[in-house]
């Protein structure tokens, strides 16, 4: 007769694991921002010295007013967030769709180093915390009251992820593992998307 350990319950799949982390991480998003949510066409993440009235680069109201008007100078379009920006601007107004983009950042961000750390450690409850911790950073939650395109923190964790599996193929080649992003990471930024020369 062998002896057995106490049972273990079943290790979580990937996919709940996402939906799971995702939707504490909007909840959790969703009590951060509560007084933005009472008037979110008149509010905006963070708070009033996020805003100071002598900066003259205040961010957010820059992007605010690109959304409204759906004009971004070329150089400094970021598809993957003023291309939303400016549809859901169309439907709910400029500063809500920038508090809806803005607030996205932190589940997406969350589902997104779940997946990283789910890969890298293989544990459920490792990847959780890290998703959590991650979503939650204090330089995410500064940047989110004033920065939309600096909060877009869900990419960092997708690239390293799509890194570390190709580096993880030999066969792969080094086509693979170049040190050039692969095509897709240029359309959350057309910063430095350019080719050398």
């Amino acid at each position: 007769m062998t002896e057995e350990g106490p049972a273990s319950a079943p290790e979580v799949s990937v996919r709940r694991g996402v939906i799971l982390v995702f939707a504490v991480a909007l909840g959790l998003t969703v009590l951060l921002a509560a007084p933005l949510m009472l008037a979110p066409s008149e509010r905006l993440f963070g708070s009033r010295a996020s805003l100071p009235r002598e900066d003259p680069n205040r961010d957010a109201l820059t992007v605010i007013d690109q959304f409204r008007t759906g004009q971004v100078p070329g150089l400094h379009l970021q598809p993957l967030t003023d291309l939303p920006g400016r549809a859901l601007a169309r439907l709910m107004g400029p500063v809500a769709a920038y508090s809806v983009l803005t607030l996205a950042t932190f589940p997406l961000s969350a589902a997104a180093a779940y997946l990283l750390a789910r890969y890298v450690l293989r544990t459920h409850l490792g990847a959780m915390v890290a998703g959590l911790a991650y979503a939650f950073l204090p330089f995410h939650v500064a940047h989110a009251a004033g920065h939309l395109h600096i909060a877009q923190t869900q990419w960092l964790p997708l690239y390293l992820l799509a890194l570390w599996r190709c580096a993880g193929r030999i066969s792969a080649g080094p086509r693979c593992c170049s040190p050039r992003p692969p095509p897709w990471a240029s359309r959350a930024s057309t910063w430095g998307s350019s080719p050398p020369s």
